[in-house]
């Protein structure tokens, strides 16, 4: 099957495919080089290009999209035990526009898709958030992938606006402390990252029934710490290289060397569960 960015190579829209997968309902699944916006396709048969190619960047625009979506979830799910069994209500929905929420009363995601692409005319939506009844205390919701705070007004609807045919996703501002999102703490994205460098790995391996001298790099993001000889090295143990590079995962293994063994594993399957 050709990858979707085979079809189109609009951006807006993939963020938008890859926005739905991650906030409805049911287990996402993340097709390994989606986060790259690989566009191979079936003839010939190019759909599983090598994620070394490309460095596995980190800083890859859906590669950042996916993260911090995911990062909301698992944030979301601490906060919301019932979330991943919550059924998502559909809030509107025309022809080029599908608004939906998620999560129990008061708690919910709202995620607002278009497929209107990158050429898409801004406007401003008005939106009845009466049904999902947010508390008194919560008086704004904040647009996590601009880090926009939102007022809901004293008839219940938040005005925002819609740019550039992309997805909106709007949470509870009274809700995203400890995130890491949006400046508000957390694992994940504390250190400003600054810069990259790029480790390479040279290794041998049997293609056919010659052995073949491969190399394999890997982007990793150095931290503000790291910049300015703070007290995280890029060549030790950075936390900043662990969350920015593995988004909120447990995993135990840090700095460059055990981010570039799980990138390198995730690079050789077809696909990638996201808890």
């Amino acid at each position: 099957m050709p990858r979707f960015a085979n079809h189109t190579s609009d951006l807006a829209l993939a963020k938008n495919v890859a926005t739905y997968v991650l906030m409805a309902d049911g287990i996402p699944i993340i097709y390994q080089g989606q986060e790259q916006h690989f566009s191979g396709g079936t003839n010939p048969f190019t759909n599983r290009e090598p994620l070394w190619e490309t460095g596995f960047n980190v800083f890859a625009p859906l590669y950042q999209h996916i993260s911090s979506l995911n990062t909301l979830r698992q944030h979301t799910m601490t906060l919301d035990s019932n979330y991943t069994t919550a059924q998502s209500s559909v809030l509107h929905q025309d022809k080029s526009t599908l608004i939906m929420a998620k999560g129990g009363a008061g708690k919910q995601i709202i995620a607002v898709f278009t497929n209107a692409g990158e050429g898409a005319t801004s406007g401003t939506w008005d939106l009845d958030v009466s049904s999902l009844n947010y508390p008194a205390s919560t008086s704004q919701l904040t647009e996590v992938l601009t880090c926009t705070n939102y007022t809901i007004s004293p008839s219940h609807t938040v005005s925002f606006p819609m740019t550039g045919g992309e997805p909106r996703i709007l949470y509870p501002a009274s809700l995203l402390a400890g995130s890491s999102l949006c400046g508000e703490g957390g694992r994940m994205f504390n250190d400003k990252v600054t810069n990259q460098t790029v480790t390479a790995t040279t290794f041998t391996t049997t293609v056919g029934s010659a052995p073949t001298v491969m190399v394999a790099s890997v982007t990793v993001p150095i931290g503000e710490a790291e910049q300015t000889g703070g007290a995280a090295s890029a060549t030790g143990s950075s936390s900043a290289v662990r969350r920015v590079a593995l988004g909120s995962s447990s995993s135990s293994w840090t700095g460059p060397a055990g981010t570039f063994a799980v990138l390198v594993m995730c690079g050789m399957g077809m696909s990638l569960l996201v808890r």
